[in-house]
């Protein structure tokens, strides 16, 4: 999801450095030290966004995270 997330913003003509904020809903706490890995290295080091992660029933069963 993290590494797909440029071609929307290229096509909107924006970038990941001019994002603002991000939220992450979670089926559960758990594996967040994963999230984090993922997260981390695909967001601008010099304009991160704000985050806010949160538990929260997903949309499906199947999801683990969702991101808006």
């Amino acid at each position: 999801m993290l590494a797909r997330a440029g071609a929307p913003l290229d096509a909107a003509g924006t970038s990941k450095d001019r994002l603002l904020t991000a939220t992450a809903w979670r089926a559960d706490g758990r594996d967040v030290g994963a999230m984090n890995a993922a997260w981390w290295p695909r967001v601008d080091p010099h304009a991160r966004p704000v985050r806010a992660t949160e538990k929260s029933e997903l949309a499906l069963p199947a999801f683990v995270i969702e991101m808006h």
